[in-house]
């Protein structure tokens, strides 16, 4: 029973040595001690240890930082591309971008392939970042897919490309089910070019909040001829609505609609109110002004350059 005891008392103290012998050594204070502590468990054959340096270093590297320490351990990193761990091939997709190591976009565009979508999403966001579009079609494939996040992060690349040539299939995503895929190809489509303000402006009569995306990619477009649509959303229930459309007419230089801008001088939101008012003071027109304007948005005062009239 004695050597029983004995035996167990030894195992116990074998694993303890194992795990402490697993257990890496405390992080140290200084930022660059810190890269250098992380960068080198990279060689760890313990999967905990090797997973939380590469989320550390995902960090450590933002814009950039401690490049010169950590770019020696690029050869690991890439082959750590291929671990069977989303987490650590995400976190090592981080550290790439971090490091703008541009080189291995081909290592990174073998991940559109891989099983997990969160994997395909870091992918695709950094071969976004890369400008890699040989890629596009690949990406493309994605506008389809199951998964909303897929779809959005694939359209909001293809935008970044300007892949004209996937226009149609990005405009489709104007009724996707999901609202921020949606917003997303709006943005994207604005992108595009300005022949697309029309289909972007369909969602200004929508139910939900696509108008916000729709005013803010028309707002991008500098798409003045659709003001009147988004006037009238200054009339919206919604103050976020109001607000978007308040800031696309003043970045149209609209002072045509003073008077549709004066009826929010008395908005129940006080963000909405103060806009209203920096904006009335960057025209010049005073709120008294504003408030007479003619329901049409001409100031009081003046009228509409009608043909001359006849002697």
């Amino acid at each position: 029973m004695i050597e029983k005891a004995s035996l167990i008392f030894m195992c116990v103290l074998l694993v303890g040595a194992s795990s402490l012998a697993q257990t890496p050594a405390e992080e140290p204070q200084g930022a660059e001690d810190k890269v250098r502590f992380w960068a080198e468990r990279l060689k760890s054959d313990d999967q905990a240890t090797l997973l939380k340096a590469v989320e550390k270093l995902s960090r450590l590297t933002y814009k950039g930082t401690h490049a010169p320490i950590v770019n020696p351990h690029l050869t690991r990193l890439v082959e750590l591309l291929k671990h069977d761990k989303t987490g650590v091939k995400r976190s090592v997709i981080s550290v790439l971008i971090n490091l703008k190591a541009k080189e291995y976009t081909q290592q990174i565009g073998g991940l559109l392939k891989d099983e997990d979508d969160e994997v395909k999403k870091a992918a695709i966001g950094a071969l976004e970042y890369f400008r890699a579009t040989d890629y596009t079609g690949e990406i493309a494939r994605f506008l389809q897919h199951r998964d909303f996040g897929l779809r959005g992060t694939a359209v909001n690349a293809l935008g970044s490309f300007q892949a004209k040539e996937h226009a149609a299939e990005i405009t489709k995503l104007l009724a996707d089910e999901n609202f921020w895929v949606r917003g997303l190809a709006a943005s994207a489509l604005a992108k595009l070019g300005k022949e697309h303000a029309k289909d972007i402006a369909s969602l200004l009569k929508s139910k939900e909040n696509d108008k916000i995306n729709a005013i803010h990619a028309l707002r991008s477009l500098k798409a003045k001829e659709f003001a009147g649509e988004i006037a009238g959303l200054l009339k919206d229930e919604d103050h976020a609505v109001r607000s978007a459309a308040l800031w696309a007419l003043r970045d149209f230089g609209a002072k045509e609609r003073a008077g549709e801008i004066a009826q929010l001088l008395d908005d129940k939101n006080d963000a909405v109110r103060k806009e209203v008012e920096s904006m009335l003071r960057a025209w010049k027109i005073s709120p008294e002004e504003a408030r007479k304007a003619k329901p049409e948005g001409n100031p009081a005062g003046e009228e509409k350059k009608e043909a001359v009239a006849a002697p």
